[in-house]
């Protein structure tokens, strides 16, 4: 099976098969497109794995774009995230160690509910990077999500 990487604004629906083997959102540090480009590794490490790959990051991304609803392309990417996020079977998280990363603890935020899905967002989490070993409060989030699963990007 092909596994299907979607970017925004690409609404590709997926075909039965990879309907049934999952797909997962790659929330994480990206910084208005300074962060480190971690999501091909994600992409690697997934790849025919699962069904599809949500990754929100845009190789055409004006960063001298407003960030307002107000302006369409910033609403369009918040928009595909959000529906993403919602549409996924897990979400993994990455944390720039270098990077404070607020949108990405939103994200967290938005997927951590107490053993059911919140929001409809997705209830399966794996996290990567700086904040979430640091003493913050994204540990203590993290361990109330439903399932925490191995991190597929680990450097040995």
């Amino acid at each position: 099976m092909e596994t299907l990487v979607l970017t925004p604004p690409d609404d590709t629906e997926m075909t039965p098969e990879q309907r049934d083997a999952g797909s997962v959102f790659l929330a994480g540090t990206i910084e208005m497109g300074t962060g480190e480009d971690w999501q091909p590794r994600a992409i690697k490490a997934l790849s025919g794995k699962v069904g599809a790959l949500y990754n929100p990051r845009r190789k055409d991304w004006d960063s001298s774009l407003e960030q307002s609803i107000s302006e369409p392309k910033f609403a369009e990417q918040v928009n595909w995230e959000l529906d993403h996020i919602a549409r996924a079977d897990m979400v993994y998280f990455y944390f720039d160690p270098k990077s404070k990363s607020p949108i990405t603890l939103l994200e967290l935020g938005l997927v951590s509910g107490v053993g059911e899905k919140v929001a409809g967002a997705a209830p399966a989490v794996v996290c990567s990077g700086g904040a979430v070993t640091s003493k913050s409060f994204a540990p203590a989030t993290i361990s109330r999500c439903t399932r925490i699963l191995t991190n597929p990007l680990a450097r040995s």
